[in-house]
């Protein structure tokens, strides 16, 4: 089990969307920065200094007592070569002058790699978790090919992953028998309804960013198949490239009856949204552990 020691009270979350998270709550942010946005409020309420990654020209006032780390300006420089030449740099620099203790990065990518290789140099633990089970084994090659060896390159140089459960704990355990490997749930720093929930069930949930991994056209299956069922969906496209199956599932749940899409939900409206719904329906293709389950759970 990882133990984040006393004496280790700096950890800097290498994550560049948890700012934006923390002021917009309409900010579409993916599951391993709502899982960041939960430790970081815990850790700052056990005593921990904090620090998170934020652009040069943002503008961020935050009631959280955590730390700015300023890095680099969000679109500044050439696009092909503003990793090598500008941003990497940017980050080096300020990962040294934060000079924290624990450096914890989530999500498959080129971002695992640079974490890596900047905690190396600068002797600092790196802690990778696990976002979703797919980095585990095999599908994790359909990711981009520079992306997927920069993630492996970087998981060979971190001091220990941390899981989200048991089929990622095995896999990563079979692939690196000899690295430090733990398994650690998923935070929820929400409310909880302890009282009865809300009478008024009116319909099945729906949750998530539009995108492949939800499998919208699952969706669509299950409301064709129950016709006088009524399923209400929160959520929007995770960007503007939107792959053709989700544009195809959208198009068709739109001209259902017994669908209702009602946007992108603010952190303080999906609580309501689960209250009033007689259950919470995940069609993925895969995830690690979404966190609409606890938050479904929580009402």
């Amino acid at each position: 089990m990882v133990q984040i020691e006393k004496k280790m009270n700096k950890i800097l979350f290498f994550d560049f969307n948890i700012h934006k998270l923390i002021e917009k709550s309409s900010f579409a942010a993916g599951g391993a920065s709502t899982q960041i946005y939960a430790w970081i409020k815990g850790l700052i309420k056990c005593g921990q200094q904090v620090g998170i990654f934020v652009y040069q020209d943002a503008k961020i006032n935050t009631a959280l007592n955590v730390d700015k780390v300023k890095v680099y300006k969000e679109n500044y420089g050439f696009s092909k070569v503003r990793w090598i030449t500008y941003r990497a740099p940017y980050i080096f620099w300020a990962i040294k002058k934060y000079n924290p203790d624990v450096v914890y990065q989530a999500c498959a990518g080129k971002n695992t790699l640079l974490a890596g290789v900047i905690s190396k140099i600068l002797k600092k633990t790196f802690i990778y978790r696990v976002a979703n089970d797919i980095e585990s084994d095999s599908r994790i090659k359909k990711i981009n090919f520079s992306e997927y060896i920069g993630f492996k390159i970087g998981l060979s140089l971190c001091d220990a992953i941390v899981c989200q459960n048991r089929y990622q704990y095995d896999n990563f355990k079979k692939i690196y028998p000899l690295k430090n490997i733990s398994i650690l749930h998923n935070p929820y720093s929400g409310n909880i309804d302890e009282k009865s929930s809300s009478n008024r069930k009116e319909y099945f949930a729906w949750i998530g960013l539009f995108q492949y991994q939800k499998n919208l056209g699952a969706l669509y299956e299950i409301a064709k198949k129950n016709p006088n069922v009524p399923f209400h969906i929160a959520g929007k496209p995770v960007n503007s490239k939107v792959d053709q199956d989700t544009i195809s599932a959208l198009d068709k749940l739109k001209k259902m009856n017994n669908v209702k899409f009602v946007g992108f939900l603010q952190k303080e409206e999906v609580n309501n949204f689960l209250r009033n719904a007689v259950g919470l329906i995940n069609t993925s293709h895969y995830e690690g552990f979404s966190n609409t389950f606890l938050e479904s759970l929580s009402m």
